[in-house]
């Protein structure tokens, strides 16, 4: 059964939505689907925008503005921007226990449908919620941050057992969770635009004692064997060099000089550290794409000792050997023979 119901899409929750994106006082969207009759055995249900609000300056108070408007016995998706990452957005799911089982159903599988028209990319999360006490950010943060209740499943995994579980006549509450809320500091603003303008060779990052923000700390020494010696045995750490190619190639003589994001997990290291680094790791990856800093090579090792010239030669710049091809014969050709001639032999002529 597919995940996804046959939802119609409106120009017009996708034009509300695309205005929203460019307007900094946006607070959310009300939508809800407007479930047509039945015209020969299908349903022509559509979405439909139903409210445009501007916030009020405080998300906490725009959250409380959308509990206050909750209908008991009524689903229905908001929009709102993300609350860890402004440039993102969460639908909330408003679905009520007391809801008809035709209503939750549709509403669960269309989830995915709504977020194909307005653009999966600029979406972080999905937000469920079956009591008013549940509309609250802190819930939300909550949520994300227990490391238990994160999911490792593909996204269409999910839904399908979201829909089935909501269809269901009991409470329940499912969420996606994509990546961990961390607050890049100023001190990682700063080492990144030296290291964009070249005032230093070497940033090394990582997070604070309570796991909810990153730091960084430009290094003065720029050697492969002076980063190792920075790299702790027991924790992971981010960090971003310049490395400049040892190995000779007869195409290119002269060895270039790129930008490298290294990634160092070591084996010793705490399983939930580990989990934590590796998932807030793209969190840095994008901070530093939106300051116009991309990298021309990424590695990531366990071990220190893996940590050579040879290795990034072999990783930043990968040898590209040709194929070797070989001209296979052609087949030979068949004789021709006439079609409908007969070979008489001279004997038989005399």
């Amino acid at each position: 059964m597919s995940s996804k119901a046959p939802i119609l899409n409106n120009e017009v929750i996708s034009s509300a939505f695309a205005k929203a994106q460019q307007d900094p006082d946006f607070g959310f969207l009300q939508i809800g689907i407007n479930l047509g009759v039945a015209i020969v055995c299908t349903y022509e249900n559509k979405f439909e925008l139903k409210k445009v609000q501007s916030s009020s300056g405080d998300t906490t108070k725009d959250w409380e503005t959308i509990a206050n408007e909750l209908e008991e016995n009524s689903h229905g998706f908001y929009v709102v921007r993300d609350p860890s990452n402004p440039k993102l957005y969460v639908l909330l799911h408003w679905g009520p226990d007391l809801s008809p089982v035709k209503q939750r159903m549709v509403y669960a599988s269309s989830r995915a449908t709504l977020k194909g028209y307005l653009g999966q990319a600029s979406f972080s999360a999905d937000y469920y919620m079956s009591t008013k006490a549940e509309c609250n950010v802190k819930k939300l943060i909550e949520q994300r941050t227990l490391h238990h209740q994160i999911d490792f499943r593909s996204d269409s995994e999910i839904e399908k057992q979201s829909a089935s579980i909501e269809s269901a006549p009991k409470t329940a509450q499912s969420s996606v969770m994509q990546r961990l809320p961390v607050e890049i500091l100023q001190s990682v603003h700063d080492c990144v635009a030296k290291y964009s303008k070249g005032e230093c060779k070497v940033v090394i990052f990582k997070l604070s004692e309570d796991k909810k923000s990153i730091t960084g700390e430009e290094q003065k020494e720029e050697s492969i064997s002076a980063i190792r010696d920075l790299l702790p045995d027991d924790e992971p750490r981010y960090f971003m060099f310049w490395h400049t190619r040892v190995r000779e190639d007869e195409k290119v003589p002269k060895a270039p000089t790129v930008r490298v994001f290294g990634y160092y997990c070591p084996d010793a290291s705490e399983r939930s550290l580990k989990f934590t680094y590796s998932t807030c790791k793209n969190n840095l990856i994008d901070f530093c794409t939106e300051q116009e800093l991309n990298f021309e090579g990424k590695v990531e090792f366990t071990d220190k000792s893996e940590f050579t010239h040879e290795y990034l030669d072999y990783h930043v710049f990968p040898v590209v050997e040709a194929k070797q091809t070989f001209e296979t014969p052609k087949p030979p050709g068949r004789k021709k023979q006439g079609r409908g001639k007969v070979k008489i032999d001279d004997d038989e002529e005399s």
